[in-house]
């Protein structure tokens, strides 16, 4: 009531004031404006915009109240852009967007939210008006009008409470009047529009968008009016084949971002169509290509040879004929001769979606010539050109002709649109572009005249800096053979010692191969590593490694002195699984060449050949070998009975001092032993810390505890299987006491070393680590002598009860499978997720019960030591190249993988992505029932998208399970990880409602696109595990924000084309550290990326990208590479990222 008195009295005292001055003798002229109505100002912001009526989108952003130009603590919650309307009669209101806001890891909003209707804090306020709100009441859209005091400032004052923190703030919503669009960027609405093809017979494309919140959420194409010869095929196939590819990725693109629009794909797979359906919708929205700006050609370039990024563009196509990345370029080589003229060799690509068939020539004028140029050909396939460049001086473009074939348009012949059509074939210009800012001189070298060489060598890592460790696997005199001006490299091996985890380990390199345009080929092996009595040496890991390798030099080593190459070191390998396979540089100084003969002794100085090892010794040459568990056969005494024992009861935890604690329960009947559990959370992952062997035994003691910590604790009772139980290892340094020591005392032997006949001969069962090789010799030794040979996955399989549900995959088995078993969690009683995951499957499988539901993450590792294991539903995610040092083949990769079904009944389930051209492959062998799902297409059985919504479709009968923006999980990988689960659980018989809850309140795996936090308008997203590009390139999908990238690691022998690729114009900037960042650079540097800086620490990354982020930025860590070289694994490197962005 006061606030209401207030206002009434605010209105009339102008109008009283007047009329008590106008009683007075003197006029008083100031009294008019007070009661004279002002003019509405159409003037907007400082710079005084004049805007119509009518409705534009506009940026805003959230400042502080007490500092503009400072982002307000609730930065966060505002959208980027808003909706501002102007009235006829100058009134203005702005629409503004509400999002969850994330401070000190709580989330909440902002809230009750009011409007100070003067140019400060100090005036009164107004409610704003709520549009919409979420589940919890929270806005998300707001409205209010603008005051007319604040137009023509930047912005206006809001007073909010912040849900978080209950804390009530001021904050300034700064508007860029300045950056606004205009009428046409309305929000949401339709746009339609019709384009006319005359090109491949007349008809029009008509297209209707639909937006909502700024993205196109619906596109709506039709043909009409088709004519001619070709009227048919157009309307049939040409048209269809454009709108199939172009409708999935116009949808979900922001109506306003130009660059987005700019990368749609017109080519692959469709038509000229495709371009038209682009245009009209760029054109209906009031889009337009940008103009490529080129910096200028020189006046002369001097004589010599030099790289220079090109474009080679066909309209026909609206493709680059050189180029496969987003941006069309390549770098083509110019050779420059004393006179002045230029010749250019350049690069021809072959597609899918189209082939170069020849080079027709080059433009001297109108006048179309070959003079001077040729082209090389692979098959029927053009691959090289060469030809002049006409004129007197450097040109910005020049013009070509190719004969092309485009086998989407094989039915086309006759001419159309002024091409002449041959079945898909015909002839068309090209525009050649130079980018001359790009140009960089090639220095030649001296050329060696044949003969034979010893040249100064050495090995480096891919840096190219620091030496790798088969430096020290090398004669560092190398044998170089020049034979008609080619180049021949021979290489004397030798042993190597690798220091790794305070040892010294004996190996060889093997599977020596040299790197040939990003291709890795064999080097011919003259001869093989002999010991002292000549019989070719072998140890643990294999034989018949090499002791000479010859292969050839490339043109570029030959010019750059650095040779790539990839080995194999078996030893690394068994220390670390995956750290085997190694690419690195031979650096080759040919200023050091000196001639000589074959027979020169510098060619072997450092040699060593290996002493044969005495036969009462038989010790392999090296001796690291992960653990192995035997069982020998049992004694008549022993029982080999299976026995279920009950949970155990009464267990109770009591402080015994400030870190120490007593666990306590009741005896369980039957049970040989208990084992202890612990965790720092009720619901976390609990850890075996006591093993204790004596029945008798119900009390245990855990000492030296954190003060102010809270422990959880459970206990499982346990019973000798009657299996006499050995552990093995092949590391003879290690020391029996220790590894007893780790298994609690309990009754076991330990081998070490070399693994006795007597031993394997005892053994009726063998477990192998999954870390083994199933082809490893020790392993070939044992199951030559008939012991049957399990993984960890068998045993518990044979132990355990319950439905099981297996899944695999090359990515996204660890999201898959915990949000499986979080489903499972929510509609069985008893449900045990384990595997790759984290936790054995062997820690549960004596707890699992009949109505128990297993879900396990399982590796191919785990996968090649599998009998009988029987889940009753499986589910291959994806299948691309990894661990090929393991498996060799990507056949093997994949039999390993689908191995999983091979128990499995005609009956049940396999789940499988359609988009996998490899599992729909090998679907069709498949005996069992075969349920796919696609993130792409629309699938008539199966999980797919309907629209924004994840839908499964049996018989005809459609189940809607959620919406794809209704989850925390972002990206196109995680909507296929998510679509795996929904086909587990249905087929699992989980109601829908189960399904939908689950996946929308399911938070990311960590490390795995995982939110940080949410920094003055920047969200900070952690993606450590992404150790691979392939994995990485899912998390760079997944941003739909300009984003900053830190990226670099230790080097797999990864190669990053693909993954530059796939940037797409999100990446503003890539930050580099590590091993690999200089390999990484070199990699940008050829697809013409050049916004990337170096870092020596994680820390300094973080920094740098956050004073490199500006509000709606994304900060994303996503290394493709391993953590090696810099932490002890990702786990580590990913929560430094999270502590690094905490303290910003």
């Amino acid at each position: 009531m006061r606030k209401t008195k207030y206002h009434i009295k605010k209105k009339i005292m102008p109008l009283l004031l007047a009329v008590a001055m106008a009683g007075t003798a003197t006029p008083i002229y100031v009294a008019h404006p007070a009661i004279v109505k002002a003019a509405v100002s159409n003037a907007f912001g400082t710079n005084k915009i004049s805007l119509s009526a009518g409705s534009y989108t506009v940026p805003v952003s959230l400042k502080k109240a007490d500092n503009v130009e400072q982002n307000s603590m609730a930065a966060g919650a505002v959208g980027k852009n808003a909706t501002l309307e102007v009235a006829e009669d100058g009134t203005a209101s702005l629409e503004v967007e509400l999002k969850a806001l994330n401070l000190y890891g709580m989330t909440g909003a902002a809230k009750d939210l009011k409007v100070y209707q003067g140019n400060d804090t100090k005036s009164e306020t107004k409610d704003v008006t709520v549009e919409k709100t979420d589940e919890a009441g929270n806005p998300t859209k707001i409205k209010f009008t603008i005051p007319e005091s604040a137009k023509t400032t930047d912005g206006i004052y809001l007073h909010m409470m912040i849900s978080p923190i209950a804390k009530e703030t001021d904050a300034f919503l700064k508007v860029d009047y300045a950056s606004l669009k205009g009428n046409e960027n309305v929000s949401d609405g339709t746009k339609e529009n019709t384009i006319h093809i005359a090109q491949f017979g007349g008809y029009d494309i008509k297209t209707t968008v639909t937006y909502k919140d700024g993205k196109v959420t619906d596109l709506q194409i039709k043909g009409e009016n088709f004519e001619g010869k070709y009227a048919k095929e157009n309307e049939n196939i040409y048209l269809p084949k454009a709108i199939n590819k172009i409708k999935d990725q116009i949808q979900g693109l922001d109506i306003t971002d130009q660059n987005f629009f700019d990368k749609v794909d017109t080519v692959s797979g469709a038509t000229t169509s495709a371009s038209a359906i682009k245009n009209a919708v760029m054109e209906s929205l009031g889009l337009t290509s940008k103009e490529e700006v080129l910096a200028p050609a020189p006046e002369t370039v001097e004589e010599g040879t030099y790289g220079i990024q090109m474009k080679n563009m066909t309209s026909t196509v609206e493709h680059s004929l050189s180029a496969a990345n987003s941006e069309n370029k390549v770098t083509a080589t110019l050779k420059v001769d004393k006179n002045g003229k230029m010749t250019l060799s350049y690069p021809v690509v072959t597609k899918e979606a189209m082939d170069v068939l020849a080079f027709n020539g080059y433009y001297n004028g109108s006048d179309l010539t070959k003079e001077g140029s040729e082209e090389t050909k692979d098959g029927e396939s053009v691959t090289t050109v060469n030809m002049p460049l006409t004129g007197d001086k450097p040109e910005l473009t020049y013009k070509a002709n190719f004969k092309m074939y485009v086998p989407a348009m094989s039915n086309l012949s006759g001419e159309h649109g002024g091409i002449t059509f041959d079945h898909g074939k015909f002839d068309t210009d090209a525009q050649i572009t130079l980018y001359w800012d790009t140009l960089k001189e090639k220095k030649d070298k001296e050329v060696l005249s044949d003969g034979i060489y010893k040249v100064d060598a050495k090995m480096l890592k891919t840096n190219g800096k620091h030496l790798s460790m088969a430096n020290d696997a090398i004669a560092h005199k190398v044998k170089l053979t020049v034979k008609d001006g080619k180049y021949y490299v021979t290489l004397n091996l030798k042993a190597m010692n690798i220091p790794f985890g305070g040892q010294t380990f004996h190996g060889y390199l093997n599977k020596i191969q040299y790197i040939e345009n990003g291709t890795e080929k064999d080097v011919t092996v003259d001869q093989v590593q002999k010991n002292t009595n000549g019989n070719i040496v072998s140890d643990e890991f294999g034989s018949n490694y090499p002791d000479l390798v010859t292969f050839p030099l490339t043109d570029e080593a030959v010019e750059t002195g650095i040779a790539p190459m990839q080995v194999f070191i078996p030893i690394m390998d068994s220390i670390a699984s995956g750290m085997g396979t190694q690419k690195m540089n031979l650096s080759l100084d040919f200023t050091s060449a000196v001639k000589t003969t074959a027979d020169d002794k510098d060619f072997s100085s450092g040699d060593v050949t290996e002493e044969a090892p005495k036969k009462e010794e038989q010790k392999p040459s090296t001796t690291v070998q992960k653990p192995a568990a035997t069982v020998q056969k049992p004694t008549a005494t022993q029982t080999t009975t299976t026995v279920k024992l009950a949970a155990v009861t009464g267990l109770k935890v009591k402080n015994s001092s400030k870190k120490t604690v007593t666990v306590t329960w009741k005896k369980v009947k039957g049970a040989t032993g208990y084992v202890v559990y612990r965790a720092t959370k009720k619901n976390g992952k609990y850890k075996a810390v006591k093993t204790i062997t004596k029945a008798s035994t119900t009390k245990f003691k855990n000492k030296k505890l954190k003060k102010k910590k809270t422990y959880y604790y459970k206990v499982r009772a346990i019973k000798k299987a009657g299996k006499k139980v050995t552990i093995y290892d092949g590391n003879d340094k290690l020391k029996v006491e220790d590894i007893k020591a780790k298994a609690d005392n309990a009754d076991i032997d330990v081998v070490i070393g070399e693994l006795p006949e007597e031993v394997i001969d005892a053994t009726d069962i063998m477990i192998i680590s999954p870390g083994i090789a199933i082809d490893a010799p020790f392993v070939n030794r044992v199951r030559d002598k008939g012991v049957i040979i399990w993984g960890e996955i068998e045993l518990a399989y044979r132990f355990g009860k319950g439905r099981i549900i297996g899944i695999t995959g090359t990515n996204g088995k660890t999201t898959t499978t915990a949000l499986t078993g979080k489903i499972m969690e929510n509609y069985f009683k008893s449900t045990f997720i384990v595997g790759n995951i984290g936790i054995p499957y062997t820690n549960v499988a004596m707890d699992t019960e009949d109505d128990s539901v297993i879900v396990a993450e399982i590796s191919s590792f785990q996968l090649e030591s599998i009998d009988e294991f029987h889940p009753v539903i499986t589910a291959v995610l994806n299948i691309t190249p990894d661990h090929l040092n393991r498996h060799y083949t990507m056949e093997n990769y994949t039999n390993v993988k689908m191995s999983i079904t091979k128990n499995q009944n005609p009956d049940e389930i396999c789940v499988l992505n359609y988009e996998d051209a490899i599992l729909r492959k090998e679907a069709k062998k498949l005996k069992n029932k075969v349920v796919f799902f696609s993130s792409r297409s629309s699938l008539e059985n199966g999980v797919c998208l309907n629209g924004e919504n994840i839908v499964y479709r049996e018989d005809g009968k459609e189940t809607l399970i959620c919406n794809s923006h209704n989850m925390k999980l972002v990206g196109i990988h995680n909507i296929e990880n998510v679509m795996a689960a929904v086909a587990i659980a249905v087929n699992m018989d989980v109601p829908a409602d189960i399904i939908r809850d689950t996946i929308r309140d399911f938070d990311a795996v960590e490390h795995r696109i995982e939110y940080v936090t949410k920094k003055d308008g920047v969200i900070y997203y952690n993606d450590s595990k992404g150790t691979n590009t392939d994995a990485s390139i899912k998390a760079i999908e997944a941003m739909t924000c300009p984003t900053i990238l830190i990226a670099g690691g230790y080097d797999k022998g990864s190669e990053y084309d693909e993954w530059f690729d796939a940037f797409n114009g999100k990446i503003k900037k890539l930050v580099l550290l590590g091993a690999t960042k200089e390999k990484i650079a070199r990699t940008a540097d050829k697809h013409g990326y050049r916004d990337y800086i170096f870092v020596d620490s994680l820390e300094e990354a973080v920094n740098t990208s956050a004073n490199l982020a500006i509000p709606g930025d994304v900060v994303l860590l996503s290394p493709a590479c391993a953590s090696w070289d810099m932490f002890k694994s990702y786990e580590e490197r990913g929560k430094l990222f999270k502590e690094y962005v905490s303290n910003l």
